[in-house]
């Protein structure tokens, strides 16, 4: 049961801290900040807008399908729960 518990709440504060994007902090997620990742996302969006000839929207994740991917695929660390 208590193992059941912190294997709950790691799982929590992995999403809360990894994947989870806050408004307060210009739609980064914790882990973003906290490790100075905000201008590399920046940098690689705009570089992929430059390659899919994106030129309309804004850059603020998580709307742009761009970030996602590049979240998803290059910067995320791995959350072990």
């Amino acid at each position: 049961m208590q193992e059941d518990l912190e294997a709950a709440i790691d799982g929590f504060v992995g999403h809360y801290n990894h994947y989870r994007y806050h408004e307060s902090l210009k739609n980064f997620t914790l882990a973003d900040v906290y490790f100075g990742r905000g201008q590399t996302i920046l940098l690689e969006l705009q570089k992929i807008k430059g390659r899919t000839g994106d030129t309309g929207g804004k850059l603020d994740p998580p709307a742009n399908p761009a970030r996602v991917i590049l979240m998803n695929t290059l910067l995320r660390p791995v959350v072990r729960n």
